[in-house]
């Protein structure tokens, strides 16, 4: 028996050691699928970001009379920068923007260059300044550009808006600084979720590495910041799964030293020997591009890649203060997450198909009570487009809810599908394309609940589905619209902390509303309404 029992073991041992013998050969056969490696187009990206400024200027001139205002200082006659200046002057032009240009010659004293920029601090048409960099070496730039209103810092490197960029839960920055802002949006336009991923910065620059490391842990990424002193810096680059590199060297970064389907944003932009070149030389990134192809799944090209981004990111640092000099709300860089998850998209010049003859809602996402009561007021000239767009008889439904989701969303209400989700109405505005003229007012009648003159709003408490009770609501809005002599229906407030449905006359805050009628449920709100 012992000697069957022992034979059995052997024969186990033998079979099991068999058995890995086979499977470690056919893991030996087979083959990782190759990558293919896919260019983030920085131009194409930088093009879609300026239309959607021009798009947000025409109408901040239209519903303002504001045009954005970008002034450029230009020292000396070095040739690079009076290209650049070139570049952003046409650029600003070309959205629709105010420019002015200051052109002083390599000789001014420092006095002077400030008595210029004071000129431009206090100009109410000019809301963003650019010093062109570098300044001759007998004026101290840091002074220099501490002297730039921070409401009017266009680079967004004053060291207010730095610390605001690096507060969490604080007051957001006027302005991003623009390279790694142009970072960040094409990565959100190429669908690379960044929350979850590790990051790896090469530079710990201020222009770059600082601040874009910081916009990425804002953004839910594991960061780390690689310099000249860190040690064994190809061990973090192969457990990146995406990589930011602003070192100033030429190929630096080898593709073996790249995580299998990393994503590789690559600021560098180094001249190299090129005898096959009209200029003798050649531009290259930071990354050894031909070496990255099937390693990296995504990556920017030099050039062609951030390049194009930072001007397009200069205008819209521009367009956000010239909001922000009349108190709108600022364009954010960061994308939000739609309700299913996914980033939120927003179809660029007029791409949203909007269906006809199907009841649309307007969802609009208030940080606030407070803020709910200026809400219908934003969305009107959205909800004014939709309708022309449909050729509806009425604007869509409006829901209003307190949270943190996408500012503003356009949705089907009996198929549920979010069309369109944008962080702000000017957002929401540049999907679309018609203009519209404004709904005419009726005058309120009376039925069993007197409806008293101004604005009423529906207010349905909502512990379960958000969805069913903004439709199973429509009824109770349709009769508030029949007997009120309104050509729109009454605003929706959607409340989680309530149960009852209430009519609220809308003053011009929570403080100032009028609880007209409270009932247990729509329907005994529509028998109060006869």
């Amino acid at each position: 028996m012992a000697r069957v029992l022992a034979a059995s073991a052997c024969g186990a041992v033998v079979a099991l050691g068999l058995s890995k013998l086979l499977r470690g050969k056919a893991e030996a056969r087979e083959v990782p699928a190759p990558i293919e490696t896919q260019k983030i187009d920085g131009k194409a990206i930088a093009a879609q970001v300026r239309a959607e400024i021009k798009v947000s200027t025409a109408e901040l001139k239209a519903a303002h009379n504001v045009t954005p205002g970008l002034a450029v200082i230009l020292v000396g006659s070095r040739k690079d920068s009076q290209s650049y200046v070139r570049n952003k002057k046409k650029a600003a032009e070309e959205v629709g923007f105010h420019t002015v240009d200051i052109v002083l010659p390599e000789t001014v004293s420092q006095e002077e260059l400030l008595v210029e920029l004071e000129k431009l601090n206090t100009d109410p048409e000019v809301h963003a300044i650019l010093v062109q960099l570098p300044l001759p070496k007998h004026i101290d730039e840091a002074l220099v550009l501490s002297k730039i209103r921070v409401d009017k810092d266009a680079d967004g490197f004053s060291a207010e808006n730095v610390g605001n960029l690096c507060m969490k839960g604080g007051f957001p920055p006027l302005a991003v600084p623009c390279t790694p802002a142009g970072c960040v949006e094409l990565l959100q336009r190429s669908g690379v979720e960044v929350a979850g991923t590790n990051v790896v910065v090469l530079g710990r620059s201020n222009i770059v590495g600082m601040p874009v490391s910081q916009i990425l842990q804002s953004m839910d990424a594991t960061v780390t910041v690689c310099h000249s002193r860190t040690k064994d810096m190809v061990s973090y680059l192969k457990n990146a799964d995406i990589v930011v590199a602003a070192v100033g060297k030429a190929e630096y970064v080898r593709g073996e030293w790249l995580k299998p389907g990393c994503v590789v944003i690559d600021v560098g932009i180094n001249a190299v020997d090129d005898a096959t070149k009209k200029l003798g030389y050649r531009l290259v990134g930071d990354v050894n591009f031909a070496e990255a192809q099937g390693v990296a799944s995504l990556i920017t090209p030099v050039p062609g890649g951030v390049g194009p981004m930072t001007i397009a990111m200069l205008l819209k640092n521009t367009l956000n203060l010239a909001r922000h000099s009349i108190s709108l709300p600022r364009i954010p860089l960061r994308r939000q997450v739609s309700r299913d998850g996914a980033p939120c998209q927003v179809p660029q010049g007029g791409g949203i198909e909007l269906p006809k003859n199907q009841p649309l809602a307007v969802i609009m996402c208030c940080k606030d009570a407070e803020s709910i009561w200026k809400a219908p007021e934003q969305a009107e000239a959205f909800r004014r487009k939709v309708q022309e767009l449909t050729k509806a008889d009425l604007p869509p439904a409006l829901c209003l809810e307190i949270g943190s989701g996408p500012a503003v969303s356009l949705m089907a209400l009996e198929t549920k599908q979010v069309m369109c989700s944008a962080t702000n109405v000017a957002e929401a505005l540049a999907a679309l394309s018609a203009p519209t003229s404004a709904p005419p007012q009726g005058s309120p009648t009376n039925g069993h609940v007197k409806l008293p003159q101004g604005d009423v709003a529906v207010i349905v408490g909502c512990n379960t589905d958000i969805w069913e009770a903004a439709v199973s609501a429509t009824n109770l809005r349709q009769k508030i619209k029949e007997l009120s002599g309104m050509t729109a229906l009454p605003p929706l407030i959607m409340d989680r902390s309530q149960n009852d449905v209430s009519l609220v006359k809308m003053g011009k805050d929570v403080a100032h509303g009028e609880i007209i009628c409270s009932a247990p449920d729509i329907s005994a709100a529509l028998a109060a309404l006869g």
